[in-house]
């Protein structure tokens, strides 16, 4: 989860406005084993989590470093 949480900061960190950094550290408030379900598809994300910096994490290519 450290690769692809550090390499979507690396990419996206700088860009986000103040309201997307808040959403970004609730992210990291998940556990991790949430968020990888998430990313693998497994599981689909709760309403109360959704949000364009989560779309953005879900989508996010960690091949293209």
């Amino acid at each position: 989860m450290d690769i692809i949480m550090g390499s979507f900061a690396d990419k996206h960190i700088q860009s986000f406005d103040e309201q997307q950094l808040d959403t970004y550290d609730e992210i990291l408030n998940i556990p991790d084993p949430d968020i990888y379900d998430w990313i693998c598809q497994r599981e689909q994300p709760p309403a109360n989590t959704r949000s364009d910096v989560l779309t953005m994490l879900l989508s996010h290519d960690t091949s293209k470093r």
